[in-house]
This record gives C-alpha cells, sequence and structure tokens, in this order.
C-alpha cells in the first residue's frame, strides 16, 4: 500500500497542531504564538515524515517531538518542561489510539483524523488545574541575570520594606548568588541594606535589594509584579524563595461581578 508524502506530512502537521496546544492547557501555560507554534508543527511534521522514510531517523524525529513544546514555550518553567515532554509522548499515544479505534468503523480517514483531533482536548481539560495557592513559579532579574524559582507561598510572611513599603520576597543565599555578586564580608555591595526583621530567635538583620523586574507565573501567564527581595540567613536550607501570600493574590486577575452601570 502506498501512501502519498504530502497526505502523510499533512496528517501529521494536523496532529500537532492539536496536541502541542492540548499540551499546553494541562500546564496551565498561555496560549502559543501563532506563528511559533504553526513553524514548530510543521517541523515535527517534517521529522516525522523523514522518519517514516528513513527508519535511521526515528530517533532524532522522536527527540525533536518530545522537545517541541519547550520550542512553543520557551520562557516556561523548568519544572514544567520535564512534564510537558511526558504530555506530549502520553497525548501523542492517545491520538494513535484514537486514530486506531476510528479506522475500525467504515468512516471515511479523512473524518477519522479529524473526530480524533476534535477529541483530544476532552482529556486534557480532565487533568487541567488551576496552579495551587501553595506554590507558584517567580522570575526575579537583576540587569542581565535570570533566575526562575519555585516559591513556597507564605501567608505568615508579612515583612515589607519600610523603605518602600514593597512586600519582600524571601530566597535563599544560593538562588542570591546567581541573581548579585556576593557582597564582601563586613560590607554591602551598592543596591543592598539592610532592614531589621523579627524571627523565632528574635530580632535579625536582613539583606535586602529590589530587583529590575519580578514576574509571577500566575493562571497561566506571567504576570509583572512590584517587591523586594530579602535575602535569607546563612544557615537556612529551606525552599529556594518564601513569597508572600499578598502578592500572589494581587496578581491574579479579578473576575468582574455581574451588574449593570449606568
Amino acid at each position: 500500500m502506498r501512501v502519498s508524502v504530502w497526505l502523510y506530512a499533512l496528517e501529521q502537521l494536523v496532529c500537532a497542531l492539536c496536541i502541542l496546544p492540548a499540551a499546553g492547557r494541562t500546564a496551565c501555560l498561555p496560549h502559543p504564538q501563532p506563528g511559533r507554534l504553526i513553524l514548530v508543527c510543521m517541523l515535527c511534521a517534517a521529522a516525522s515524515t523523514l522518519a517514516a522514510l528513513l527508519p535511521v531517523c526515528r530517533a532524532g524525529a522522536l527527540t525533536l517531538i518530545l522537545l517541541s513544546p519547550v520550542l512553543v514555550w520557551p520562557d516556561a518553567p523548568r519544572p514544567l518542561r520535564l512534564r510537558l515532554c511526558g504530555v506530549v509522548l502520553s497525548l501523542t499515544l492517545l491520538l494513535g489510539g484514537c486514530m486506531r479505534l476510528a479506522l475500525s468503523t467504515p468512516l471515511p480517514c479523512s473524518l477519522c483524523l479529524l473526530l480524533s483531533c476534535c477529541a483530544l482536548p476532552a482529556p486534557a481539560s480532565l487533568i487541567h488545574r488551576e496552579p495551587p495557592l501553595q506554590c507558584a513559579c517567580v522570575e526575579l532579574r537583576c540587569g542581565q541575570a535570570k533566575i526562575t524559582l519555585t516559591a513556597l507561598t507564605d501567608s505568615g510572611n508579612l515583612l515589607r520594606d519600610p523603605l518602600t513599603a514593597l512586600p519582600v520576597i524571601v530566597i535563599s543565599r544560593r538562588a542570591a548568588r546567581r541573581l548579585i555578586p556576593a557582597p564582601q564580608p563586613g560590607k554591602l555591595n551598592p543596591g543592598l541594606r539592610q532592614i531589621t526583621v523579627r524571627t523565632a530567635a528574635g530580632l535579625s538583620a536582613m539583606t535586602v535589594f529590589r530587583p529590575s523586574s519580578v514576574r509571577l507565573l500566575c493562571c497561566g501567564a506571567w504576570r509583572e509584579c512590584r517587591a523586594a527581595v530579602g535575602i535569607a540567613p546563612a544557615d537556612y536550607d529551606g525552599v529556594q524563595a518564601l513569597l508572600p501570600a499578598v502578592l500572589l493574590e494581587s496578581a491574579r486577575p479579578t473576575i468582574p461581578q455581574g451588574g449593570t452601570s449606568s
């Protein structure tokens, strides 16, 4: 049985255009840019077609397909990238099973493909979940340096910078070294200052600074927010960042209430 190469490539393109948005929905990621999505799907379709013609290329095609969500969402947090690769693989196998089931019916092949692609978003919606309030992804930038951390939401973190009245995101010293140069012993680099904080052991001093930008991954989209950053004590060995709950709540979009206005 001979199959047209162009029809096979078109089928793979349609499948990729169905799988990638569904994978992004499971991770609460924003809608991809249409141009980037189409380009990545065309690359995946070309790789799949080449793998069908040349079996030696199958490993490379599979690698490209698994990494395709990273190309579509290059700003996705690192903890989500591995999950997206697994979701793409699962959705690909699920779509293949739906196609086999649909082809067992007397329906035309084109209609089987259409029905399978239309049915794929349903299981993706079942595992779609709102990002929990207990943790969030925060992106901090200072000049050219940028880090993305998984932050634990701390309702007890009521710390505010007394100079700017901004809430303070507390990060570990290891994370701070990736963002700013380490200060000299007994000195503070330009832009750093110390504030007094109350801990379980009593009053202590914390080094704080104002980053160039702060973004939170909230409801599937990166949102700018205003906050200061504090560096945890040297003996701290907990999570990478502690996020004030008020900061995450303010980043969530508000839902307009019903009613009429004059």
